[in-house]
């Protein structure tokens, strides 16, 4: 028997939300440990992590761009820290130059987003991957003094099944590391403990850095 997650009564195991008060059923999952918390909790009873609601700004982004209405996407020059406004059509693009009207500086985006850090619109720059460089390295020194190691470690790579995001990149602005979500397109913020693996609030799936 499934119940009411707010206020307690019996429902319909495939139901959405609840018949009695109307709160919806879906699950979230903490965007730090991926425990399955309560729709209603402001901090995860797992790892003690704030939620927010972020995935449902990001959501009516995406919803937003699908329906072509405007919203202002901020794009920064990193030479001269001009701001412009991304067009429609390059909303969903993924790893493209704009030109500066100001300086004429090439400005290459990873991907448009809703940044989670600083609760804005921009274009991610792109990732340098640097933590998975540095990761890499370590990886093929202990692989030298470890031959068999680096070899299982290249083996469980190989079938690694982890869906890999579409595109990592960095806010202009705060700068927060983030990839989009290979399933639904939402900017899923990354953080040092993630280990270049995370799970999108949103669609609830756990994907990497390509």
């Amino acid at each position: 028997m499934k119940y009411c997650t707010h206020c307690g009564n019996p429902v319909d195991p495939n139901a959405k939300f609840c018949s009695t008060c109307g709160t919806s059923l879906l699950q979230n999952n903490c965007s730090k440990c991926g425990t399955i918390v309560n729709p209603h909790a402001k901090f995860c009873h797992h790892c003690g992590n704030i939620l927010t609601q972020d995935w449902v700004v990001q959501k009516e982004f995406n919803e937003n761009i699908e329906q072509k209405q405007t919203i202002n996407v901020e794009l920064i020059c990193p030479n001269c820290m001009s701001k412009y406004i991304v067009q429609e059509e390059d909303w969903g693009k993924e790893n493209v130059y704009w030109e500066c009207g100001n300086c004429g500086t090439n400005i290459e985006g990873a991907f448009c987003g809703y940044c989670p850090s600083h609760k804005g619109y921009v274009v991610f720059r792109p990732y340098n991957n640097k933590e998975i460089l540095g990761a890499t390295i370590i990886g093929a020194i202990a692989g030298y003094n470890n031959p068999n190691a680096a070899f299982g470690n290249l083996v469980a790579s190989m079938l690694d099944s982890t869906p890999k995001a579409k595109a990592t990149g960095v806010c202009p602005i705060c700068q927060a590391e983030c990839m989009k979500c290979p399933s639904c397109n939402q900017a899923v913020q990354v953080r040092f403990e993630d280990h270049g693996v995370v799970i999108c609030p949103s669609c609830h799936l756990k994907f990497k850095m390509n």
